[in-house]
């Protein structure tokens, strides 16, 4: 005995095909329906088809006629005849659905638009994982409905131009619009959307670095004293490759990019608008050997992550290294997304280490970009040769003289990193062309001194070296 509509008379020999029918016909699958089980009198009901379905093969098992559920197909008005398919197979678990499988549109991934809408979304600044739960709540419920209105449409349409809805490809057709909200339950959790990104290769799961490891004591209720325990100092590097590879396989990478100034107007050719613009970046030999590489902006900068007032300033400090690509267009520079955090640790563990510590992963990654080689990254099934080169490193004052070794007191004698002019030079002379400016050739002779008995840090304002700069 097959299983019976308790809606209409209509008998069918799978489950898949009863659900479908429900879907179809009676149009419950939204979200608040309710469908009653009436198998052989059965008051159950249900507003989960997962449930339901579970239930007809729990206890109405004998109910099924053994047909092969995995390829029927339900033909609409002519239940009593099945037919066999291979593809066009229709999922109706309300959870999965047609998660596995797109609807069949053209050249049009709508989970991959869902994705990209939800990225939007946690974007913002003041826009919590609540408010965005909230909203794909609401919004999965509004896509029920309009797939409900286009699936009566599609059907009134289609009986008013005589065409059979037993057809395949008006089958297909109505497949596809039932399955559009699946399509949105596929990423519409935080789990769920951190899979797609993972499964997908857009995901750049950050590595943990061990610094050292040190001894503290910390207090345990069990033994009522503190015992000695080995703590791990840690630091969060984000694969700068990886990161800049993902980058190039995007689908939208050529239409942000210019490599050369395109779209960065400069009437003056005296008015430097851009690092494409300077003499610096024509006359690099990276670039000149690679005019397609990446030019690379780090920024360091330091906050708190508790309250700047309270008894705890200092010890939550984190320090985070942040990247921006200088080839993006500057209509796309300037978005907050353009900013591409690299590596993350506690402020203490810089005084601690030292930034040659640090940095050791990022300089390691910035070595092998600008090599001949370059860097070679797998996204997904995909392989692109990355190359860039490090042109600008920006931080605040404190945080610049920090990272290249510079005193952070501003108390030594020459203690601009600018130029050499002590506290005394400083107020009588005002113009830049009275003062001996810092280069490279400087920085790296007083890098020599330290260590020696000529070192003086208060003189050559320098605690120091930076590994960064040395590289």
């Amino acid at each position: 005995m097959p299983l019976v509509c308790s809606l209409c008379p209509r008998a069918f020999p799978s489950v898949k095909a009863f659900l479908t029918h429900l879907r179809l016909e009676h149009a419950v699958h939204y979200v608040g329906s309710t469908v009653q089980c009436g198998q052989d009198g059965c008051p159950r009901s249900f507003q989960n088809f997962r449930y339901f379905k579970s239930h007809l093969e729990k206890h109405h098992a004998c109910l099924l006629s053994g047909a092969n559920e995995g390829n029927y197909v339900y033909q609409c008005g002519n239940a009593e005849s099945p037919q066999l398919a291979d593809d066009n197979v229709m999922d109706t678990d309300d959870c999965s659905g047609c998660t596995s499988e797109q609807p069949c549109f053209t050249g049009v991934n709508l989970t991959s638009s869902f994705m990209t809408f939800i990225g939007h979304l946690e974007a913002k600044s003041n826009f919590t994982q609540a408010n965005v739960q909230t909203v794909l709540n609401n919004f999965k419920i509004i896509l029920n409905d309009v797939s409900e209105f286009c699936t009566e449409k599609v059907k009134t349409l289609l009986l008013q131009l005589d065409v059979p809805l037993s057809t395949a490809a008006v089958q297909t057709c109505l497949h596809d619009i039932v399955c559009v909200p699946d399509s949105l339950a596929a990423v519409d959790t935080e789990y769920k959307r951190t899979q797609y990104l993972r499964q997908s290769g857009t995901l750049i799961q950050p590595v943990e670095h061990v610094l050292s490891t040190r001894t503290e004591f910390r207090y345990t209720a069990s033994a009522g004293y503190h015992v000695p325990r080995v703590v791990e100092d840690t630091m969060q590097y984000v694969p700068l490759e990886r990161l800049l590879g993902a980058l190039m396989l995007n689908d939208r990478y050529c239409q942000i990019m210019t490599n050369t100034g395109d779209g960065i107007p400069s009437e003056n050719s005296d008015v430097v608008r851009h690092y494409f613009h300077t003499n610096s970046y024509k006359q690099h030999p990276f670039f000149q050997k690679y005019p397609d590489g990446l030019a690379l902006n780090l920024y360091v900068d330091a906050f708190e992550t508790t309250n700047v007032l309270g008894s705890h300033t200092g010890v939550h400090k984190l320090e985070g290294l942040y990247m921006v690509v200088q080839n993006f267009h500057p209509a796309y520079q300037s978005q907050l997304s353009s900013i591409f955090l690299v590596a993350l640790w506690y402020a203490q563990d810089a005084k601690t280490y030292g930034y040659s510590k640090i940095l050791e992963p990022v300089i390691t990654s910035l070595l092998k970009l600008e090599s001949d080689e370059g860097a070679v990254v797998c996204v997904g099934a995909r392989e692109v040769v990355a190359r860039a080169c490090l042109v600008f490193i920006s931080a605040d004052n404190l945080g610049f003289h920090s990272l290249f070794g510079f005193c952070e007191t501003f108390s030594a004698t020459r203690f601009c990193r600018f130029c050499e002019c002590t506290r005394e030079e400083a107020d009588t002379l005002f113009s830049e062309s009275q003062l001996r400016l810092r280069s490279k050739h400087s920085y790296d002779a007083a890098v020599s001194l330290i260590g020696t008995v000529d070192w003086h840090k208060e003189r050559l304002s320098l605690e120091h070296f930076a590994s960064l700069a040395c590289n």
